[in-house]
């Protein structure tokens, strides 16, 4: 895909987006009262303070718009023309692209208004990218998925998910959608002390996997329960989860695996 010309053009638009009205102003009354609890009694919350609030908000905006853009066009610099030869070799691609993207691209937009983190903000344009890469073989309502996941997940549960389908990816079975529990239970002990060295304990990778099971990325297996030796509780991937991971997938990561003519 030739992005150089409607990447100018949205980078064009997203620099005049101070002309476009912020859609604060409906929360203006409950966020001034919100606030209003975190000063005294003796202080008043002006208008003009009001005022510098609203700034900030209205910049954190523009400014995670302007960091989506930037990493949709860091993405399209190196897997747009993929994205544009599976267009013009698929006619269901191409009306893929034209029909499901757009929503997707204003739903990306849409939850990166709130994001504090950039590496949140880094994840949804690349699960927009690879949706545009997928295309009709993964349905517009799994990205969106994909996007809804990539919102509420921090790094270190993006952490923990990519140690698991480093180890278990492989011996997922295709036919179950799963890794065995066999399987799970055999590896799990490893992948807990590759986890150790990045600085999480046991107890933190636990809650970090009971939430990822709470997205159906992993599933909690049987275990065989020693309280002495305080045996951990093993989970074992789930197909979406692999397809979660991959559609985190960098240009430098597809480029390295060979992964951008695999698809």
């Amino acid at each position: 895909m030739s992005a150089d010309d409607p990447i100018s053009a949205l980078q064009a638009l997203n620099d005049s987006d101070e002309r476009q009205q912020s859609p604060i102003r409906r929360f203006a009354k409950p966020f001034l009262e919100s606030l209003k609890l975190f000063s005294d009694s003796e202080s008043q919350f002006t208008l003009s303070a009001f005022s510098i609030a609203v700034d900030w908000i209205n910049r954190q905006q523009t400014e995670n718009h302007a960091e989506l853009l930037k990493e949709l066009a860091a993405e399209l610099k190196y897997r747009g023309a993929q994205i544009e030869s599976l267009r013009k070799g698929n006619e269901e691609h191409c009306k893929f692209v034209a029909d499901e993207l757009p929503g997707l691209v204003l739903d990306g937009i849409r939850r990166a208004e709130g994001i504090r983190s950039k590496g949140r903000i880094k994840r949804l344009a690349r699960i927009l990218v690879r949706a545009a890469e997928v295309g009709p073989l993964g349905s517009a309502d799994y990205a969106e998925e994909m996007l809804r996941i990539a919102t509420e997940l921090e790094d270190r549960d993006v952490l923990v998910l990519r140690e698991i389908v480093q180890v278990q990816g492989p011996r997922m079975q295709k036919d179950l959608g799963r890794v065995k529990h066999f399987e799970a239970h055999s590896v799990f002990g490893g992948i807990l002390g590759s986890l150790k060295t990045t600085g999480l304990l046991q107890g933190q990778v636990d809650s970090i996997c009971a939430k990822l099971e709470s997205f159906g990325l992993v599933s909690r297996t049987e275990r065989n329960v020693n309280l002495i030796a305080n045996d951990p509780t093993p989970y074992a991937l789930l197909q979406k989860g692999l397809d979660f991971v991959d559609y985190l997938k960098s240009a430098d990561d597809l480029r390295t695996t060979g992964a951008v003519s695999d698809l």
